[in-house]
């Protein structure tokens, strides 16, 4: 049997926001985003090293190219 145990940190412990992912994904299209560009670049950065989620592509709005600047 296994025994669970908790604190009350655990308890208070912050959830990630809540995203609407169709919501998202059209006001990234809306904004100029391809959804075939955002499905590339979602993989892209899945397979990267911060593997990065979809919720987290749409809440960081990395689907905003003017706001990135290239690496130099």
């Amino acid at each position: 049997m296994a025994t669970s145990y908790t604190t009350g940190l655990l308890d208070q412990r912050k959830s990630s926001p809540r995203l609407d992912l169709v919501e998202a994904a059209f006001a990234a299209y809306k904004s100029g985003k391809g959804f075939r560009g955002q499905i590339a670049d979602i993989v892209r950065l899945r397979r990267g090293p911060g593997r990065l989620r979809p919720h987290e592509y749409y809440l960081f709005r990395l689907y905003e190219d003017q706001r990135l600047t290239p690496e130099a």
